[in-house]
């Protein structure tokens, strides 16, 4: 493999330029870095410095998106099926149908737990 002898003289005062630029923080210690990259690199080190960004949200799309079953209306749909069963069967059933994997998780457990709170409450009517 052959290298160009000016690719790495370039490499070389990139390397230099951007260690300058980790180092520098301060203006005098800019300074004492502007003279070892040389006056062509130091645009380039003050252009560096310009384009930092700060306060970025580090946070994926997925958090910031709303839940497709709130936990509300989760809690209120479980308590709710305890007097009345078919609303928890009815709306399991329903978000069971869906296709997102979260409100197929929330219909599966709506559903389990309406079909067991009416078979409690026919036990308890029998008895």
């Amino acid at each position: 493999m052959k290298t160009d002898p000016g690719h790495a003289a370039r490499s070389d005062n990139s390397a230099a330029a951007s260690n300058a630029d980790e180092v520098t923080n301060h203006p005098r210690e800019r300074a004492s870095a502007e003279e070892l990259t040389g006056s062509s690199e130091n645009s380039l080190t003050e252009n560096r410095s310009k384009q930092r960004v700060t306060n970025l949200d580090f946070q994926s799309d997925k958090a910031n998106e709303k839940p497709v079953v709130p936990m509300g209306m989760y809690i209120a749909i479980i308590l709710l099926s305890i007097p009345i069963p078919p609303i928890g069967m009815a709306m399991g059933y329903t978000y069971l149908r869906k296709s997102h994997p979260d409100a197929k998780k929330a219909g599966k457990i709506w559903l389990i737990w309406g079909i067991i709170t009416f078979a409690i409450l026919v036990l308890l009517t029998i008895i």
